[in-house]
């Protein structure tokens, strides 16, 4: 998907995420911005994918999901050697901006990764971005009719 379409339809679905979760305020809730950062590069989304799905991860795990989904192939076909690239960007990058933002905690000396205090807030805007990744653009409204944010 061009990364164009796939802001406009981030947008869409952090538009209608920030509708249902009106009673969210600076206090208590991630702002648009800060969420756009956070999904707006594919790996960092896919990272949060996994966490909706778990709250404990290791690097190395996270580095083997990140390639084999990127190379379509079977986790457990991967070597270490293959992971390399990702691992440093994981370590460089995308963990730490997670973290600065609460989503996850990082231990750089275990390379343990578990949810961190932020990621409920975020969990919605996730779900959505994932469900619309999935799906090509479209998505429910809260009528049950499909649309496509391209349309």
């Amino acid at each position: 998907m061009a990364t164009s379409q796939y802001q406009i339809l981030l947008e869409t679905a952090l538009f209608t995420c920030l509708i249902k979760a009106s009673s969210m305020n600076e206090n208590d809730g991630p702002w648009l911005d800060t969420v756009h950062e956070l999904l707006s590069e594919s790996r960092r989304r896919q990272v949060l994918y996994y966490f909706l799905q778990t709250e404990h991860a290791t690097v190395n795990e996270l580095a083997h999901r990140l390639v084999s989904r990127e190379r379509n192939v079977p986790i457990d076909s991967i070597d270490s050697g293959e992971t390399t690239e990702i691992t440093i960007a994981l370590h460089h990058k995308h963990l730490p901006k997670l973290e600065r933002h609460d989503v996850i905690e990082y231990d750089e000396h275990s390379d343990d990764v578990v949810r961190g205090s932020g990621f409920e807030g975020m969990a919605e805007f996730v779900r959505r971005a994932r469900e619309l990744e999935a799906t090509g653009g479209r998505f429910e409204d809260s009528s049950g009719s499909s649309t496509s944010v391209a349309e």
